[in-house]
């Protein structure tokens, strides 16, 4: 029975990839103390504590008459909680949870055994109390991803174990990196354009070995994150966008105390760092697929591979360009709903810059991909053939009688003769 982690990776493909990852630590670590300098953070008064609910103690229900016959309904629902983290860990505190029917949708009653966040603050009568903030959603989101990271490593393997740790890299390039930076008021552009090509780096070269292939696939990935980065640069300029698309970008906009926060520096990194995933799949795919053509065809060439290239490439742009733009408009669907309904022309919806935004992150996502395909595949053409168009070798034959038999190739004639 194969091992979990049994893969076909090579020892220097091992020695590679743990100089890598050794590499990618250190970058987080110097890129962290480099971008954090002089980060901006807003104070935080009162923090949430985890707690569980052990039993809930009273519930009374409230009225208010908010004039001109409209009555405000709601209720107090106090309860016995256990608090799980913190400095008061293990301490049990009464808690209340107020709700009223200004909004639509109410938060669910607590009940024994839930899950919730607590905040201590000023009631009603000036006396400091705890009262509910949200439920503790992280446990079912820690199990999700458990399962998630369990899926990788049974289908993965070893290849599994390292794409769980890219992933890490990843994350901790965005948010250990990227955002102090752009929260110390750095350079954006450069900061953005630089974590994509760490990512690149480091998730090809960890998780597929050091070899042609991956230097095909970087290098096709990069150049289309470079054609997305220009079309990005020059579509926000043509569509006059300010980058202030709702409300928490204005609250983003008069973050920093000296200056105020390029927003469209914002939307030209969430634009590359959106579509750098999809770009990378393409390219890895193309690349992965034109390398078994040359190592298992009979007589690879450049006009072969480039062909196979593009056919390969056709049949995914069709399936890649609809996930990158299902995407987008999947996580914007309720902005999308309500400004359909408080606009009575598709002129006027598109051109809400909200909207304008989603569909240029789309737009230059899908033709990101789309360049990526003939980058990746004439990379590949020229570097798997060392550098030159490689033609097919004659065929030699040789006549029987009445019939022609083929014989092999030139190649082949030449070396049964040494």
């Amino acid at each position: 029975m194969p091992s979990l982690f049994q893969s076909d990776f090579s020892r220097e493909d091992w020695i590679v990839a743990l100089v890598t990852g050794v590499f990618a630590v250190l970058f987080l670590v110097v890129g962290n103390r480099l971008a954090s300098s002089g980060p901006v953070s807003a104070e935080i008064l009162d923090r949430p504590v985890p707690a569980k609910v052990i039993q809930v103690l009273d519930h009374q229900t409230t009225s208010t008459d908010a004039g001109g016959g409209i009555v405000i309904s709601g209720y107090f629902r106090f309860f016995s909680a256990q608090i799980t983290g913190g400095e008061q860990k293990g301490e049990t505190v009464t808690a209340v949870q107020s709700v009223d029917d200004l909004l639509g949708i109410q938060m669910d009653p607590v009940e024994a055994g839930d899950r919730v966040l607590l905040y201590y603050t000023d009631g009603d009568n000036g006396q400091m109390v705890w009262m509910v903030g949200e439920f503790d959603r992280t446990p079912a989101l820690g199990l999700l991803g458990g399962a998630f990271l369990l899926l990788l490593l049974v289908f993965g393997r070893a290849k599994g174990a390292r794409t769980i740790f890219t992933l890490g890299l990843t994350c901790g390039a965005v948010f250990y990196v990227f955002v102090p930076a752009v929260l110390s008021g750095q350079n954006i552009y450069f900061w953005s354009s630089l974590i994509c090509a760490y990512v690149v780096f480091t998730t090809l070269v960890i998780v597929s070995g050091c070899g042609r292939k991956t230097l095909c696939a970087g290098l096709g990935c990069m150049a289309g994150i470079g054609a997305a980065a220009v079309l990005s640069l020059g579509m926000t300029s043509a569509l006059h966008l300010t980058g202030m698309v709702d409300q928490e970008t204005s609250f983003l906009y008069y973050l920093l105390p000296d200056r105020p926060l390029d927003l469209l520096g914002v939307l030209y990194a969430g634009i590359l760092i959106g579509a750098m995933g999809a770009l990378m799949d393409v390219s890895m795919s193309i690349a992965s697929a034109l390398w078994e053509l040359r190592e298992n065809g009979e007589h690879p060439t450049f006009s072969l591979l480039t062909r196979s290239g593009f056919v390969i490439g056709r049949d995914m742009m069709g399936t890649m360009s609809n996930t990158l733009i299902l995407a987008y408009i999947g996580s914007s669907m309720a902005t999308v709903l309500l400004l359909a309904a408080n606009n009575d022309s598709l002129l006027g919806l598109l051109s809400r810059e909200m909207v304008a935004v989603e569909v240029l992150q789309a737009l230059v996502g899908s033709i990101g991909i789309l360049l990526t395909i003939p980058f990746t595949t004439l990379i590949c053409a020229w570097l798997y053939l060392g550098g030159r168009p490689k033609k097919s070798p004659a065929i030699v034959s040789k006549t029987v009688g009445d019939t022609t038999e083929e014989t092999g190739t030139t190649d082949d004639f030449v070396a049964n003769s040494l």
